[in-house]
């Protein structure tokens, strides 16, 4: 057997393993029901499960943020004004962020929005090194684990993603004390598990991630990214399974 092979045959035991843990998991901590979200056919596939509820709401107005490390550094006007221009002009805003961080070196709402900047402009590099300096320093605040989670999950670091999230796959659980979200919270927290979901063979728990978050915003980019890659998956699967039974087929005759 080659080396390739081996090393093939040890990550395919691997994920394998971790299949059966988050399974595990998932069955121990129940599902979830968001309020105002539920649907027949929810109800229909968790028929006879026993389902442990937590309700929790998402709202798009504002929540109070981690600002605390920018008083006396931003104004509630400048806090708009450079969160837009994170995402309009990322170059022109890394100088500003850098400067801020300066005086405010573990501020997460900076990192975060610093770490974006660059995700933008394909600094990949620096993207890992901004979301793992954010969960170092921050490990409560939700968008720095996220982040550190999404950037594990896009080297195929599966393994990783429950020691980042404690083995916890719903929001509440992270944060028992929260009972409010915003929609932006949910749906990249969403979309992590969708795809992690998706990555594992979990491909019915990612179908129904998707499901609640086109409910709530069907065209928000991360809910139109996981809808690519839940569909490509689900037709990957089909091919899969003509495939074995035209190879089961063929040593049939």
């Amino acid at each position: 057997m080659s080396p390739a092979e081996k090393q093939r045959r040890r990550q395919h035991r691997k994920e394998r393993k971790l299949q059966r843990d988050l399974r595990r998991d998932r069955e121990r901590f129940g599902s979830v029901v968001l309020t105002g979200i539920d649907s027949p056919d929810y109800r229909r596939r968790t028929a006879g499960r026993d389902v442990r509820v937590l309700s929790y709401d998402i709202t798009s107005d504002a929540l109070p943020q981690p600002r605390r490390s920018l008083d006396g550094l931003l104004t509630l006007d400048k806090h708009e004004q450079l969160f837009h221009l994170t995402a309009e002009d990322p170059a022109a805003a890394i100088p500003k962020i850098e400067e801020l961080l300066e005086r405010a070196p573990d501020a997460p709402v900076l990192l975060n929005w610093l770490g974006r900047a660059h995700s933008l402009l394909g600094h990949d590099e620096k993207v890992d090194e901004l979301a793992l300096r954010n969960f170092q320093r921050n490990p409560d605040y939700l968008f720095a684990r996220i982040n550190y989670a999404q950037r594990a999950l896009s080297r195929g670091e599966l393994e990783q993603i429950p020691l980042i999230l404690d083995k916890k796959y719903d929001l509440k659980l992270l944060y028992p004390e929260r009972s409010v979200f915003h929609v932006s919270e949910y749906l990249a927290f969403a979309s992590l598990m969708g795809e992690f979901y998706v990555r594992t063979g979990e491909q019915e728990a990612a179908e129904m991630t998707l499901e609640t978050m086109e409910k709530i915003d069907p065209d928000h980019e991360v809910t139109r990214r996981l809808r690519d890659v839940v569909e490509t998956s689900g037709l990957l699967q089909v091919f899969r399974r003509v495939l074995g039974m035209k190879r089961r087929k063929r040593l049939g005759q």
